[in-house]
């Protein structure tokens, strides 16, 4: 009797815990796998939740002058439809008249803002919106020190079936570096 009330109350609140977020509900509850029942009932929470999906806990220095990544961030599930995922750094330049990159990826599909002020302080955010099951259309733009850095707009294919990899990337271009002390990335579901 106590095991059928156990597994009685698992039900009921799996039900509860299903309609509350508004996941599929589970209809059988098999006490020979529990454990694979409630590990798939928190990933169907995790990912349908909007939230911070990574940031950066130390400030990135870059050294050379390729392409680097300051922050990498793989989400599980690309978007929905309709869906966005934000991108965000702020940093400052080396005393030098090298022009710097800020580049922010969404799988294949890039967006990137020109910070070239010596020493000069900046910011840049992104955002990337599912538009089709496998199309994005993505926005960034930026200021440094008190100049407003245009709007980049573009689109590309990224298949959202799968895991898709994020990235804020800085390139220091001919000489000097770019400290990244900020960086994040935010699902909007």
């Amino acid at each position: 009797m106590k095991r059928f009330l156990a597994a009685s109350t698992a039900v009921v609140l799996s039900g509860a815990v299903a309609l509350g977020a508004n996941l599929p509900l589970i209809s059988i509850w098999d006490p020979t796998n529990a454990l694979g029942v409630v590990n798939g009932l928190v990933q169907s929470i995790n990912n349908g939740v909007s939230g911070l999906a990574g940031n950066l806990l130390t400030a990135y220095v870059s050294s050379g002058t390729a392409i680097q990544t300051a922050l990498a961030i793989t989400l599980p599930n690309g978007l929905a439809v309709g869906q966005t995922y934000q991108m965000h750094a702020a940093g400052v330049n080396s005393a030098d008249a090298s022009v710097k990159t800020v580049t922010f990826a969404y799988g294949a599909l890039t967006c990137a803002v020109i910070v070239t002020g010596s020493g000069a302080t900046w910011t840049a955010d992104a955002s990337f919106v599912a538009t089709a099951a496998a199309t994005q259309s993505s926005e960034c733009h930026g200021v440094q020190g008190t100049t407003s850095i245009l709007s980049v707009q573009s689109t590309g294919t990224v298949n959202n079936a799968a895991s898709v990899a994020t990235l804020v990337e800085v390139t220091p271009a001919t000489s000097g570096t770019v400290t990244v002390n900020q960086a994040w990335g935010n699902v909007l579901r």
